[in-house]
């Protein structure tokens, strides 16, 4: 079978490049730092960079359990 034929069963492709050609992390970064500076929360740049690619509800939940704040996760994210 021709590699043509094969590709014909999908409508499309989706390629993670992040990380690998695209360094998304300081955009992140600077996303946290923005709402630490509306929410008033602590804001430490190593702390976030060491939580990449952990969803962002779940940064939201352990920044309120660390913080000892009560955020309201959809406005944070």
């Amino acid at each position: 079978m021709q590699i043509e034929d094969l590709l014909k069963k999908y409508d499309g492709f989706v390629f993670d490049l992040d990380g690998t050609l695209v360094d998304s992390m300081p955009l992140h970064l600077a996303g946290w730092e923005y709402a630490a500076n509306i929410f008033g929360f602590r804001y430490d740049a190593t702390w976030f960079y060491n939580l990449g690619g952990v969803p962002r509800r779940k940064i939201a939940n352990l920044l309120s359990e660390q913080q000892h704040l009560n955020l309201e996760e959809d406005a944070l994210t």
